[in-house]
């Protein structure tokens, strides 16, 4: 695609490729270039510019971040995804109320499930159980209708059910099928190997969270699975060299996990059910 026509399309998707084999600025660079090959305030490099921005986020950048969230609401005002984007600068922050306001317009504008997905997580971490439940509820009628539309929703259903600790059997049997359907991709292996610790069975979630991590891919989130996986199968040497590996991808990782990197600093006895 580079080749015969770069556009936006072929740097977005060279971007992506950058970033599963752990080359960040390759990607931040390509995804500068699909923006810059966008029309200005149209959709397509609002999106280009929304993952300029995680990838940014994703580093804990977060200064970074919220100037390129901001520039582009300043194009598209109601671009919900930059919304969403701001919101997760100020759950790093620590400004809680800020988030939530922020997600909740951002779902309105568009009743994405992503938004309402990061809206509990919000709520769970900051030990709002009851609003998370409520949330939670509004989650699962969304993968319902995303069903019932045709959609393929067995990855993200199982996950942020793990996430949540509820429904766990049914995210286990979706993340399964999931698997056996791509094997290779690493966010389904993420996946099956997170609801299978969930369900008390790390020793199992080993071998898949070692295969999802063979690109070298940078992400704090895989990283911190893969040591509270470690950590519940009685590995602590390998378990405290991914915590502190993401760690050091994102110092805000602990905002950003759902126990709040509980499970991190509680790693020495950890079992598979905490």
């Amino acid at each position: 695609m580079l080749s015969l026509r770069p556009d936006l399309r072929s740097y977005s998707r060279a971007s992506y490729i950058r970033e599963l084999y752990g080359n960040d600025d390759g990607a931040f660079e390509a995804m500068k270039l699909a923006a810059d090959a966008g029309v200005f305030a149209q959709e397509n490099r609002a999106w280009a510019l929304f993952n300029l921005g995680k990838l940014f986020l994703n580093e804990g950048k977060l200064d970074t971040a919220a100037y390129i969230f901001n520039g582009i609401l300043e194009e598209r005002p109601d671009y919900a995804y930059a919304i969403a984007g701001k919101a997760q600068v100020k759950r790093a922050k620590g400004e809680y109320q800020e988030a939530v306001d922020l997600l909740a317009k951002a779902y309105q504008i568009a009743p994405e499930h992503l938004f309402v997905e990061q809206l509990a997580d919000l709520y769970r971490s900051g030990g709002q159980t009851q609003s998370a439940d409520g949330v939670a509820k509004i989650v699962l009628q969304a993968y319902e209708q995303h069903e019932r539309d045709g959609w393929n929703v067995n990855r993200e259903y199982a996950m942020f059910c793990a996430n949540q600790g509820i429904n766990l059997q049914e995210a286990l049997q979706r993340a399964k099928k999931e698997f056996e359907t791509r094997p290779d991709n690493i966010d389904v292996l993420e996946t099956y190997a997170w609801t299978l610790l969930k369900a008390g069975r790390p020793r199992e979630a080993v071998h898949l969270v070692e295969k999802a991590m063979r690109l070298n891919t940078k992400s704090f989130t895989l990283h911190y699975h893969a040591g509270v996986i470690y950590s519940a199968a009685g590995m602590q040497d390998e378990a405290q060299k991914y915590f502190a590996q993401a760690q050091t991808e994102n110092p805000y990782m602990k905002i950003f996990c759902i126990d709040g990197g509980q499970q991190m600093k509680n790693s020495q006895g950890i079992t598979a059910n905490q």
